[in-house]
């Protein structure tokens, strides 16, 4: 789900980035061709005054549309740290060089974070030595764990499968090797690993 939302706002920002593109690039091309200097004058152009009208056009659009950018980028991100009061929470505790994950109300630890498809997951990161970075591509979600304080974020998967847990921050010899993954179950099969991880 949060994905979703990311991914619409990447796909925003590179429509509005490249129709821009594509009018200055053109309007350059145009003055390229419609302004060439002709083999048979000599001699310097004629000047061009200012275009008062021009000038309040490229300096208003633009605003707008970065104004309008921030507006809708702030929405998203309430939206993304927005906990539903359903969720499920998961404890996650990083430490060179691996993840720990812990379910506090069913008492399971594992070094793998097992959810079900379509479960608003809350997570409360850690760590215990330095500072990591608990990222999940597929699910574009990114939050740092620091020791001595705890962080937070959100996710719903709306895929079965499993994707991986990358350690996003340098923090040292083992970086390359901190790696886990999400295991996302649908709701029969998440029910069936509780049962067998409480055991």
């Amino acid at each position: 789900m949060q994905a979703e939302m990311v991914d619409g706002l990447y796909r925003s920002m590179l429509g509005i980035a490249a129709s821009i593109f594509l009018l200055v690039e053109g309007g350059l091309v145009y003055a390229v061709i419609k302004f060439r200097r002709s083999p048979t004058r000599q001699g310097e152009g004629e000047p061009i005054y200012e275009n008062s009208q021009l000038e309040v056009a490229w300096t208003l659009i633009p605003a707008l549309i970065v104004i309008w950018l921030a507006i809708h980028s702030a929405q998203i991100l309430v939206k993304l740290h927005q906990t539903p009061a359903d969720s499920l929470a998961v404890h996650v505790t990083a430490q060179q060089f691996s993840w720990q994950f812990e379910y506090p109300q069913y008492g399971i630890r594992s070094s793998e974070l097992h959810v079900a498809e379509g479960m608003p997951v809350a997570l409360e990161l850690s760590s215990v030595d330095v500072i990591h970075s608990f990222w999940v591509p597929a699910f574009r979600i990114k939050q740092d764990a620091f020791p001595g304080r705890t962080t937070s974020t959100t996710f719903t998967a709306v895929l079965t499968g499993q994707f991986p847990v990358v350690c996003a921050e340098l923090c040292g010899p083992g970086h390359s090797i901190m790696r886990s993954q999400v295991v996302v179950h649908d709701r029969a099969g998440f029910e069936s690993w509780l049962q067998e991880a409480g055991k």
